[in-house]
């Protein structure tokens, strides 16, 4: 079962206890579209994981207004979601079911500080939320105008090097400038780690070039895996220039999530190890990238390991590349814990019904122990199995 919120852009989790009355209802959009606030409440942790996140989206006022004003779910974790995404409409219905109102105001400032929203933190400092100057200017680094606000209200200067770092990190010529007058230390590790988390390729050799200092086999391999974690593409390119042993587990899956072939080989031409190789066949399980999958299931055969195609199963299933399952199985056939097994797992965890219902078409087996599996990440997706399928 897939929900539709389409226009959703989540910002974390929220973490509660639900209250669960059963029998749940079919759709929690169809609860939304008739103003059911009781069915909305009895729907299980992941659905309500999703409403809370849809509070800034299109939301239902009278909805959320009656949630609120009840007190359900009424938690810090919540108002700061809604904070980090800049919408305060909410406020008072926070602060009226609050315990600790300065506590909350305060982690609600930081919040929309590291969202950037300023118009936001002059509603919540209205409010009296406050906050230590320090620890607003650190929220705040990565949004100028907001950093560039609390350095003139307080009329400081400002000296660590990790705002210098931001500013490189934004590439914002005008906000390193203002860094710089203001005082702050301009370390030339600070500003190329900065350069290359933003994926500001000639600004970091600029800097290198100007300090007259080059990267050491150590931070070579440290920053390629943040590039690639962060997707940084051109900058990875330009990292794997230089010649430096890839000690990083992690790095070649991040590059396989993203579908980066020609930089997958770059690495795998340098030297992996088995690890590496089996992190690089999740990362391309993850990514639903099926030549990079079987790239990596080729590598790892030949250095007489096992391909986890449970694993892969398992990863494919919880981003949704159902196309790539007949695939999967294609590779192993375990009749006591078959691939699919691990994807029946995985399709509970993020909840999709249809999913399980597919795998259990395809041969999961639906064995106790499974079940139990099942129910350690999801109660509802194995009383459902248990139910349609009849296991006892």
């Amino acid at each position: 079962m897939k929900t539709d919120f389409a226009d959703v852009h989540f910002v974390g989790l929220v973490l509660f206890t639900p209250v669960i009355i059963e029998p749940q209802p079919t759709s929690l959009n169809e609860a939304i579209e008739q103003h059911n606030v009781n069915i909305i409440l009895n729907w299980n942790a992941l659905e309500q994981v999703k409403l809370f996140a849809a509070i800034h989206g299109h939301a239902n006022r009278y909805v959320y207004y009656t949630l609120f004003s009840e007190r359900h779910f009424v938690n810090n974790i919540t108002f700061n979601q809604l904070c980090r995404a800049g919408n305060g409409d909410l406020i008072p219905y926070f602060l009226k079911s609050s315990t600790n109102e300065k506590s909350m105001l305060r982690d609600g400032l930081l919040q929309a500080c590291l969202g950037g929203h300023l118009k936001l933190v002059s509603v919540l400092q209205n409010y009296g939320a406050t906050a230590e100057p320090s620890t607003l200017l650190s929220y705040s680094q990565h949004h100028i105008h907001l950093f560039k606000h609390f350095v003139e209200e307080f009329n400081t200067d400002i000296t660590d090097s990790e705002y210098y770092e931001s500013a490189c990190q934004s590439g914002d010529l005008e906000y390193i400038n203002f860094c710089i007058e203001k005082g702050c230390t301009t370390s030339w590790q600070a500003g190329v780690t900065g350069a290359i988390k933003g994926g500001h390729t000639e600004l970091a050799k600029k800097i290198l070039q100007d300090n007259r200092v080059s990267l050491s086999h150590k931070e070579l391999d440290e920053h390629l895996h943040s590039t690639c974690e962060r997707s940084r593409y051109n900058t990875a390119l330009w990292l794997l220039e230089h010649e430096f042993p890839i000690v990083h587990e992690k790095t070649l899956s991040a590059v396989c999530k993203n579908g980066w072939k020609d930089i997958a080989h770059l690495i795998m031409n340098k030297g992996c190890t088995k690890a590496q190789l089996a992190y690089g066949l999740r990362g391309a399980s993850y990514g639903g990238h099926k030549d990079l999958i079987e790239l990596l299931a080729e590598q790892i055969e030949k250095v007489n390991y096992p391909v986890e195609w449970n694993w892969a199963m398992y990863a494919i299933c919880s981003r949704g590349h159902i196309e790539l399952i007949d695939f999967i199985m294609s590779k192993e056939n375990n009749p006591q814990w078959p691939p699919v097994n691990s994807g029946l797992i995985a399709a509970a965890e993020v909840d999709y019904r249809d999913l399980v219902d597919l795998l259990v078409s395809k041969g999961a087996v639906l064995s106790k122990s499974l079940i139990m599996r099942v129910r350690s990440v999801n109660t509802w997706i194995a009383d459902y199995i248990e139910n349609k399928y009849q296991i006892s």
